[in-house]
């Protein structure tokens, strides 16, 4: 069918009847229609075209200005690399679906069905990088651009597999349901509060700039503690009714609370930072942090996890009672040591189970948020104006 009747209106008095522009808007909100309207001055009379079809509003955004670095204006086709509008409108159609056509939707079926091409290698989140930066020579880029639209395509489709095990976990490694997906909105709201704003390059770059936690470093930890906690499970003792026999269980599961707590450190940061007024340069040590989050309203998140239980079993704060079932946990060396805290065994392993539910929850939330900002980013104008104003025309061939 081609292109609405707005687009091809819009490239004519433009590129061939020459007419200038005397104003240029675009609505991009996301709780309302996009919508774009152009006013050109033909002389003696205005010409006003509208619409809200998407190759309208994309050529609309381009020409006004995509990003921050260029100042407000109509863009100058000529100083592009294409070079010319015949050019310039081809490299942009590489991008824009006309009305009724959805190469999407293809491009889902063939990612759904392993008929891309595109290594495993491939790293998106370097080439998006490189986007911002305008090293439109990056290999990987080239690769996005080349596969745009099946690149997409394995995003959304990994982010079901994502959404998918979130409720694998709920459902069949969380104690408390309830609970973990407390944790998970708590976490959430946060990231989106702050990330999920109008402009998805905006939202993509605060994200980048501001968040440290490495999410496939966390993912993976979180696997190796599941894993090691399956092993450490098997060995230990239980009696007749069931008990596990404390001389084994608690050693090793408070190693294992310490590595909750190591792994809770970078996105529970990441949170605070996130918040508004944050003083960011005092929040690099997990104890700060959690003071922060505590005074900043946020006590919930503030009470994951428990400093006091961050060291491993056979650190020297630890004295382990198993004839009365009580953990002591001390401070200070020598002469000067002293209690500060006391678990039962029973309150300990609630603790336990506590942050094998609050801590995957966290990270669960920084793998949606992450995703959904790379995918927004990837499929916004922002991104389609930086390479069809800068990139090398080569690249679509």
């Amino acid at each position: 069918m081609g292109h609405s009747e707005e687009y091809k209106k819009l490239k004519k008095h433009y590129h061939e009847d020459r007419y200038g522009i005397l104003k240029i808007e675009a609505n991009l909100s996301n709780e309302e229609e996009d919508w774009g309207r152009v006013v050109f001055d033909a002389g003696d009379t205005e010409i006003e075209v509208t619409g809200s079809s998407a190759d309208f509003i994309m050529s609309i955004f381009d020409l006004k200005g995509g990003f921050a670095e260029r100042d407000e204006g109509i863009l100058d086709i000529s100083a592009t690399p294409a070079g010319d509008p015949q050019g310039y409108y081809e490299l942009l159609e590489y991008f824009i679906d006309p009305p009724n056509e959805d190469r999407q939707e293809k491009a889902f079926e063939r990612a759904q069905s392993g008929e891309t091409d595109i290594p495993d290698s491939i790293g998106l989140e370097a080439a998006l990088q490189a986007s911002l930066e305008g090293e439109m020579g990056h290999s990987d880029l080239k690769i996005i651009v080349e596969n745009y639209h099946e690149v997409i395509a394995l995003r959304m489709l990994h982010m079901r597999q994502v959404d998918a095990e979130i409720k694998k976990y709920k459902q069949k490694q969380s104690h408390n349901q309830e609970r973990f997906v407390k944790y998970l909105d708590l976490a959430g709201d946060i990231l989106q509060d702050r990330y999920f704003t109008e402009s998805p390059l905006e939202g993509y770059q605060d994200y980048n700039d501001t968040c440290i936690a490495d999410i496939e470093f966390l993912m993976n930890k979180l696997l190796d503690i599941k894993q090691r906690h399956e092993e450490l499970m098997r060995d230990i003792e239980v009696d007749g009714d069931g008990r596990l026999d404390s001389a084994t269980a608690i050693p090793n599961l408070l190693d294992q609370y310490a590595r909750y707590y190591e792994l809770a450190g970078e996105p529970l940061r990441d949170l605070a930072v996130s918040l508004e007024d944050a003083p960011v340069e005092e929040l690099s040590e997990i104890a700060d942090v959690l003071k922060f989050l505590d005074k900043s309203g946020h006590s919930e998140l503030a009470g994951i996890v428990d400093p006091d239980l961050r060291n491993g079993a056979f650190h020297l704060s630890y004295e382990i009672d198993h004839e009365n079932g009580v953990i002591s946990i001390f401070s200070g060396r020598d002469k000067g040591r002293y209690q500060i805290a006391e678990y039962g065994f029973q309150e300990f392993v609630s603790e336990y189970r506590y942050v094998q539910d609050v801590v995957p929850a966290i990270i669960f939330s920084y793998v949606t948020v992450s995703e959904i900002l790379t995918v927004q980013y990837l499929r916004s104008n922002d991104f389609v104006s930086r390479i069809v104003e800068e990139a090398d025309p080569e690249m679509f061939d």
